[in-house]
């Protein structure tokens, strides 16, 4: 027998609430107690523990999602585990600026993709590529700061920014650089 709406939308819930929790506490216990949130300042080179004291951003203003990423830490699916962690997971539908601060020791990415209501993040299919289906891409972020023009994603200990509209509904944030999807770089965002 199939799972009625509302047991996915509860799941959808529980899900979305642990891998919260689980990017809270591994930011907590992996960056030793470290505050994260408006006006912090970075500071130290990137050594895999944080952002570079070279990028020094301006603040972004309006509506702010802030999402952290982060590469190690356990293994997960035959590989490294990754964590695409929001410091908060709703906003308000309106303009929205997404950003993206890399705390990993590798590059990583930020894309939004709309969600359907009964879908659940983290579960799009990964194809041959080992990355999941881009064509529904509503907005990707940019470093803030410089970074070698041929790299693939944003360098360790590098900020990037995306503004998008967003409507009310679901959207799935993620990391699509090859396997980055599959070892959980991927997270929620509500829009009311």
């Amino acid at each position: 027998m199939g799972e009625s709406q509302s047991g996915r939308r509860l799941r959808s819930v529980v899900v979305g609430i642990a891998v919260l929790w689980l990017g809270v506490l591994a930011l907590a216990f992996t960056y030793g107690g470290a505050s994260f949130g408006p006006g912090m300042m970075w500071s130290g080179a990137n050594d895999g523990r944080g952002l570079n004291s070279a990028c020094r951003p301006t603040m972004a203003t309006g509506q702010i999602v802030r999402f952290f990423a982060s590469d190690g830490g356990g293994m997960m699916m035959g590989g490294m585990m990754m964590r695409l962690a929001p410091a908060s997971a709703a906003a308000q539908a309106g303009t929205v600026t997404l950003e993206l601060a890399n705390l990993g020791s590798r590059p990583h990415e930020l894309l939004v993709l709309p969600l359907a209501a009964d879908g659940l993040p983290g579960m799009r299919p990964i194809g041959a590529a080992d990355r999941v289906e881009e064509s529904a891409v509503i907005g990707e972020a940019k470093p803030v700061c410089a970074q070698p023009a041929s790299l693939d994603g944003i360098a360790p200990g590098n900020i990037a920014r995306v503004t998008v509209d967003l409507k009310p509904g679901r959207y799935e944030i993620v990391c699509n650089l090859p396997g980055h999807y599959a070892r959980g770089m991927w997270a929620l965002l509500e829009v009311v």
